[in-house]
């Protein structure tokens, strides 16, 4: 998440700037999705992280397609 402060506080970043690797991360989150579904992850720790994981990537997936299109 450091990553994503940085290129959010930074003076010369911007959207245009958003590459493979912007998108990799998106396509992390949803992978991270997956993964809490698997591993049943909302009975161990009570909260559904599945969700809020799925809600990251997707505002990431509409700023990344914003931004390149």
């Amino acid at each position: 998440m450091n990553y994503y402060g940085r290129w959010m506080y930074s003076t010369n970043g911007n959207l245009n700037k958003a590459g493979a690797p912007f998108l990799l991360s998106v396509v992390g989150w949803f992978l991270l999705t997956i993964l809490c579904q698997k591993t049943k992850m909302e009975e161990f720790t009570g909260l559904d992280l599945a969700a809020w994981n799925f809600g990251i990537g997707l505002v990431f997936l509409t700023l990344s397609n914003i931004s390149i299109f």
